[in-house]
């Protein structure tokens, strides 16, 4: 007889002896493989490893693992211990009475030897899975080379078999890498006035680079995750609406490539007023091949982040994710498959995507709701389908979009469908529909800001006409921030070359309005029927 064994190698275990090598993270909807969440082990080594009393953990929980040996090039899968008989028939299975839950968007897991060192760590990310439709439920998250000690994105990807992952056995993905691209910087963005996030295109060595930030000093820096791929630079408060470039030098790779320098321009987000912000464009009733989007324009000279605001639709919100500056006179577009949009719009403007979960929107009406980081209301938008063009031959595939971005978002009138020579929707860029206002000058406000008190200094503000507008009629309205009018100042009336009208902080009751910003609308028609809009900003503040 013959007997087959292993010598158990009690020399101390080094760091990526044992490697998290698949991680089942969101199991829902599965594929062809039991509804759990499972990670699989590997030992990529030519040795036994026992593994009594070593440590798995999340950010949360961490669990002593059963006395357990694992043989050279051999898998372990871990699981819920209810789970154990669901997944048994794919390879040798541990099942913990303990069960640190796995996040579907991200989270860090790791194992660690009796001593407490780190014999491997993942911090993944859903976008690790590069596949819009693996990345929402049923498709496990490979280790495409085990032998690489390098981490986080860039080696894991989303699994490639039918099943939708491949426990116990070789990773469908699996494949030797090789490194030889310098690392970049992907995105840097102002966290606070003193602190900025530097991102990298992969898993840096642990030689922090060089950073300068041009126009500022930089006090220190230090690495924000285990996977070595984001560094906070913490600096000297920066100035608002000033335009900052961070310069990193020597950038190393976990591979030892080298970029002598790379650069990323930052600047100081500003808080967003109602307004400041709008809704510019939804399409609810996507075509059969197309998806959902949600678009919103910067109409302010701010740079604001939206980072950790709120977009609340029916019974459902969604925090937004992205933590890049929108600018000034600039549009953003949330949809959950960017690509699908890029594929049904061809003029679409590409760096205006961004792929984020949007509330369930009904094909016949529903409301949208922007909301910022204090849960504060900046914009919202009650949409019905009948504001739609109706002689359209279907709605599908068409979107809506806002005609005036100071105009209300509640008034049908203020909506249109976009038009058949942009295919029915303009994600990313200017509206077909959208009413341009004038600032040529034919309209002036003096002063900007009133202080309707009676004391005779700045009681109301003038609304002045050039002599563009005379024997013009001219409607002007006064309204919130909201975009609800609170007074009509003028109806059609005609204006001659030094026409003027005032405005004393009332609304149509004659009451003084609260204070804050309003919007004054002019709105012109001539006798050959051309129609114009002005818009003026101005202040009701309180005296001191």
């Amino acid at each position: 007889a013959s007997f087959r064994f292993y010598y158990i190698d009690e020399s101390p275990v080094q760091a990526g002896d044992i490697v998290i090598n698949e991680i089942m993270a969101d199991p829902a909807p599965t594929e062809d493989l039991p509804e759990i969440e499972y990670v699989e082990l590997y030992n990529p080594t030519n040795k036994a490893i026992n593994m009594t009393e070593w440590s798995y953990s999340d950010l949360s929980t961490s669990v002593l693992l059963p006395s357990t040996v694992l043989l050279p090039d051999s898998f372990l899968i871990l699981c819920k211990a209810s789970d154990v008989d669901l997944i048994r028939d794919y390879g040798s299975t541990l099942g913990l009475s303990i069960w640190p839950s796995l996040n579907n968007s991200t989270d860090r897991i790791s194992l660690t030897n009796e001593l407490g060192e780190i014999i491997d760590y993942v911090e993944y990310d859903d976008s690790w899975y590069d596949d819009e439709l693996k990345r929402y439920g049923g498709w496990s998250l490979e280790l495409i080379d085990p032998e690489v000690s390098c981490k986080g994105n860039g080696i894991w990807t989303a699994s490639t078999n039918s099943r939708g992952g491949t426990p116990g056995s070789v990773n469908s993905v699996r494949t030797e890498l090789s490194d030889d691209t310098p690392p970049t910087i992907s995105e840097a963005f102002v966290l606070n006035s003193d602190s900025i996030i530097v991102q990298f295109s992969e898993t840096l060595s642990e030689q922090l680079p060089q950073v300068v930030l041009e126009g500022g000093s930089v006090l220190s820096i230090d690495y924000t995750n285990w996977n070595f791929d984001e560094i906070l630079v913490v600096v000297e408060p920066l100035a608002p609406r000033v335009i900052y470039n961070i310069v990193a030098n020597t950038i190393v790779d976990c591979a030892g490539n080298i970029n002598d320098q790379d650069s990323w321009q930052v600047v100081l987000p500003e808080p967003a007023e109602e307004g400041d912000i709008v809704i510019s464009e939804l399409l609810f009733n996507p075509s059969s091949t197309g998806v959902d989007f949600v678009e919103v324009y910067n109409s302010s000279p701010k740079h604001i982040s939206l980072h950790n605001w709120t977009l609340d639709g029916e019974g459902s919100e969604k925090e937004i994710e992205i933590s890049s500056l929108l600018k000034p006179n600039s549009y953003r577009v949330f949809t959950k498959q960017p690509s699908v949009v890029l594929d049904e719009y061809p003029y679409a403007l590409e760096e205006a995507i961004f792929q984020q979960d949007i509330p369930l929107m009904s094909n016949s009406s529903g409301h949208v709701v922007l909301m910022n980081e204090s849960q504060e209301v900046i914009d919202s938008v009650r949409y019905e389908e009948a504001w739609h063009f109706q002689y359209l031959a279907s709605y599908d595939g068409v979107s809506l979009e806002r005609i005036n971005f100071f105009g209300p978002g509640y008034l049908s009138s203020n909506w249109a469908s976009a038009a058949s020579t942009e295919n029915y929707a303009t994600p990313g860029y200017e509206n077909s529909q959208q009413s341009v206002d004038k600032t040529d000058g034919a309209v002036s406000v003096q002063p900007k800001v009133i202080v309707p008190d009676a004391n005779g200094v700045d009681d109301f503000t003038t609304i002045g006409m050039s002599d563009d507008l005379a024997g013009s009629l001219v409607t002007i309205t006064i309204y919130n921030i909201q975009g609800v009018p609170v007074k009509q100042v003028a109806n059609n009336a005609l204006v001659g070359a030094t026409s003027s009208f005032n405005w004393d902080g009332t609304d149509k009751n004659g009451i003084l309005v609260p204070l804050g910003h309003y919007i004054i609308m002019v709105e012109s028609i001539t006798n050959d029927a051309q129609t114009s809009r002005y818009r003026e900003k101005v202040v009701v503040a309180t005296g001191f």
